[in-house]
Parts: structure tokens; C-alpha cells; sequence
């Protein structure tokens, strides 16, 4: 995810250097190295960031603008080398008007969403008061990986064989309206929209009324909008979960990757009204998060060994809803407001993600722009945006079935065409990245030569432009 913040007077270059060492220092899984094996290993706390320094103070606004946007372009696509320990790059931009603007880059397999908020929230408390003393964490992120890795046994005892007991009934993927190739080079666009902190306390109170959450009532509408385009009424979406396994003091303040995910199965084909739509995929939710130990990843590979082929879920929900402000209130003292955000997953066919922004709700889309069929992506995130907008504003539309809603001409999925799917012999490009071998491997020893390299999207890579 990548975001811009303008801030109006210039920040100071050592002292953010001196801020970015000591978080470093604190947060071991910034010192993540990643081999090709899989193998994570912690380095020692004298690893160092080295802050990128444009000074571009001698520029015109005119020429200033350009090469913004070009270290935009070039700082949210580019690969850290987590095969070398690069999980985290830092970035600062100084502008001839006294503004300056800080660009940060960090892979998720070393700080998910909750872990994000906790990185900022420390790096604007170490630039603002360079002596100030943080609280000592009880536990490191290699702690935490080692009491998680210790109970992996009884995980699959349990978790792992409720998951198998669902295996046969699971659907694939949505079918949907995709072009017959994608371009090489995957082009990762955004959509957003905001809803106003008068429509979510409006669209709260219509939760409370219903007993829903509103996570499940947002999804709820992404399905019926998926739907809308599939082949087939029933799929699985992938939605990641932000829960720590681990109990423990200060434990919340331990930055690293904690996240899993459940494969949420979701059956539109049945006539239903929204609010019985929705009850059933908050029923479903809830069933699947209790065994969230055991995550997607798992459940995908173990999918791809009982059915001999690939079973990917490329549509993906995200939900930071309770997880409090993207960016809290120092943050944005010390740091400036965000003007852009974007996510990359270029493995991944749509992302919906919700968070809280401004005491309002921010809606993003992020697609693969190439992979799909022209104009399906515009009428889908139109039509899920306005039955939002509905669902918020009407409350007898909760009563309605939403497919009746859907545009009358509508492209749709005949078949579902394989554009993420690799093959070992001949994509040395992709086999290049470490994490991608992790996964080739994995999925070479259950269905043969050919890969699922989508599985690459739940290391999504994180950056922040201020």
C-alpha cells in the first residue's frame, strides 16, 4: 500500500535517520532475512536502513511534480530483497517550498495491518523526541514465531482436521469476465470512495439493528457484486484476519506478521433478501475464524492435493474496520496528512480493502486492471459502490434482493481463464523472487510442474509515502 502526506514544513534528515535506527533496533522483524528455502532468519540489532535523501529544494513546482511522481511510480513497484535481509526502505523528499514528503516501503511478511499502525505510531514518536524511551517489549517477533511454531502440532489436530472435513464441499475461485491473457507486466490500478463519518455512524446503527458487523455487511455486498459477474453463484473469497495467537503483556506492541486468513465460502444462488445474505456470511465467517490458526495458505495447498489441480481465491476482502485509524493523530502532527494510498498484489485479481480514514470509512479497490475484460471492473465497483450507498441511505433496501438490482447488460465469466497460473519449466521471470521458489516448491510437490503463484499475494508489500 502506498500513500502520500504532504507535510508543511521540511522534516530533518539525521533525525529521521537517528528515528528509522532505533526502530530498527526495536522491532526485530525489520531485520528480516528470508531465504530461498523459506528459512527466516533475525538478524543482529546493528542492521541499518539507509534513509534515500531527493533533494529537490533547486526544482520548479512544474519539475518537482514530475520526478514525484516518479519516485511514487518507482517506490510503490519495486521488489525489496528480502532474500538479503530488505524488508524496509525509507525514502525522504525535500521541496523548494519547505515541504517535504516521506516515502516507506515495508513487505508484509514483516509487519501486518495491526503491526503498520504500530511501526508509525513508533517512528512519529522517535522523530518527534529523539530521548524518548519506549516501553521494553516482553517478547521479539522471533519469540512470538517460536511459541507459534511450538504448538503447529496441535494446530493441525484441530484446526487443521475441521479444514479437511471441508475440503469436498469448498467451491473455487469467482469465475470472472477475464481477458483470454494478461500482459506480462500486471498493471495494478485503484478505485476508491469514502463514506462520510454521518453515513458510517448511519450505516453502524443499521448493523446494531441487524445484528451484524459491519466487515461482514461490506463483504456481504462485495459477494453480491461478484456475483453479478461469475459464472458460477457459489466461491470462495479469501479474507485475511488480523488476530495475535499469542497472549501476553505488550504483545500487541510486537511488530511483525501475525496475520492469517480463512477461505470464506459465500452461496448467492438461493433468492434472498441482503439481511439474510448477510446473517449467513457473518454465520460463515464466524466458523471459519475460529480455526484461522490453521490459514488459507494451508487450506489452498491441502485443496490442490485432494483435487490433483491448482484451486486458487484470487478476489480478496480486507477489513481493518477494528483496527482504529490508518493514521492516528501524531502520526499526521508529525508526519502530514495522506494524499495517496495504494496496495500491491499484482498476483491477485481484485483487493477490497476498508479502513478507518478521517472519522469516515475509505472503500479501495485494488485491481489487475490487465487481466480483465474491458469495462467489468467500472461496472462492478459501480454497482458495489452505490448499493453501499443504498444500504446506508435506504433502510428498506436491506429487505430487497440485491441481484434484482444488478445492470441488465452485463458481461459475464464463461469460463475462467488462467491468469495466474505459471509454469515451473518456463517462467524463470517469476521463479526468480524468493518467496515465489518457497511457493513453487510447495505447490510442485502436490500437483506436479505447474504452480499457483497467487499465493505470493499474502506477502503483499506494504508502502507508505508521507
Amino acid at each position: 500500500m502506498s500513500a502520500i502526506n504532504d507535510k508543511s514544513q521540511p522534516l530533518d534528515l539525521a533525525r529521521l535517520t537517528l528515528a528509522i535506527e532505533k526502530l530498527v533496533q526495536r522491532h526485530s522483524s525489520l531485520r528480516l532475512q528470508v531465504c530461498s528455502s523459506g528459512q527466516q532468519i533475525h538478524n543482529p540489532s546493528n542492521n541499518t536502513v539507509h534513509v534515500i535523501f531527493n533533494d529537490l529544494r533547486d526544482k520548479s513546482i512544474d519539475v518537482a511534480q514530475q520526478l514525484l511522481e516518479q519516485y511514487r511510480s518507482t517506490y510503490s513497484s519495486q521488489m525489496l530483497d528480502i532474500e538479503s535481509g530488505e524488508v524496509f526502505a525509507v525514502a525522504l523528499s525535500l521541496l523548494e517550498n519547505g515541504s517535504s514528503r516521506l516515502h516507506l516501503d515495508i513487505d508484509m511478511i514483516a509487519a501486518d495491518a495491526v503491526s503498520y499502525r504500530t511501526l508509525l505510531r513508533d517512528l512519529a514518536l522517535l522523530y518527534d523526541d529523539p530521548d524518548v524511551e519506549l516501553a521494553d517489549l516482553a517478547m521479539s517477533y522471533k519469540d512470538c514465531r517460536m511459541a507459534i511454531e511450538h504448538n503447529w502440532e496441535s494446530i493441525k489436530e484441530s484446526s487443521g482436521m475441521w479444514w479437511q472435513t471441508q475440503l469436498a464441499s469448498l467451491p473455487n475461485g469467482p469465475l470472472l469476465p477475464l481477458k483470454a491473457a494478461s500482459s506480462q507486466h500486471p498493471i495494478t490500478t485503484r478505485r476508491h470512495f469514502n463514506i462520510d463519518p454521518q453515513r458510517k455512524a448511519q450505516l453502524y446503527a443499521q448493523c446494531r439493528q441487524y445484528g451484524l458487523t459491519p466487515s461482514v455487511v461490506l463483504a456481504t455486498v462485495l459477494a453480491e457484486t461478484l456475483a453479478g459477474w461469475s459464472k458460477d453463484p457459489r466461491f470462495i473469497l479469501n479474507v485475511p484476519l488480523f488476530q495475535r495467537p499469542l497472549a501476553g503483556p505488550n504483545i500487541k506492541e510486537v511488530v511483525g506478521d501475525f496475520s492469517s486468513s480463512i477461505l470464506l465460502d459465500v452461496d448467492t444462488g438461493p433468492t434472498a433478501t441482503f439481511v439474510t445474505r448477510a446473517r449467513d456470511v457473518q454465520s460463515s465467517m464466524h466458523e471459519g475464524a475460529a480455526r484461522a490458526d490453521y490459514g488459507g495458505v494451508h487450506v489452498l495447498r491441502d485443496l490442490g492435493r485432494a483435487r490433483g489441480q491448482q484451486v486458487t481465491a484470487p478476489v480478496v476482502f480486507t477489513s481493518a474496520l477494528n483496527l482504529g485509524e490508518l493514521f492516528d493523530a501524531n502520526v499526521r502532527r508529525v508526519f502530514g496528512d495522506p494524499i495517496w494510498i495504494i496496495s500491491q498484489g499484482p498476483q491477485v485479481l481484485l483487493d477490497a480493502q476498508v479502513t478507518e480514514l478521517d472519522g469516515g470509512i475509505l472503500i479501495n479497490w485494488d485491481c489487475r486492471e490487465d487481466a480483465f475484460v474491458d469495462g467489468v471492473l467500472d461496472a462492478m465497483f459501480n454497482f458495489f459502490s452505490n448499493t453501499v450507498v443504498n444500504l446506508v441511505t435506504e433502510p428498506d433496501y436491506w429487505d430487497t434482493h440485491i441481484g434484482d438490482t444488478l445492470p441488465k447488460n452485463r458481461a459475464v465469466a464463461e469460463t475462467q481463464e488462467p491468469v495466474i497460473t505459471k509454469n515451473l519449466e518456463h517462467d524463470e521471470t517469476s521463479l526468480s523472487m524468493p518467496i515465489v521458489r518457497v511457493v513453487a516448491s510447495i505447490w510442485h510437490e502436490v500437483i506436479g510442474g505447474m504452480v499457483v503463484i497467487f499465493i505470493k499475494t499474502y506477502l503483499l508489500r506494504v508502502g507508505i509515502l508521507f
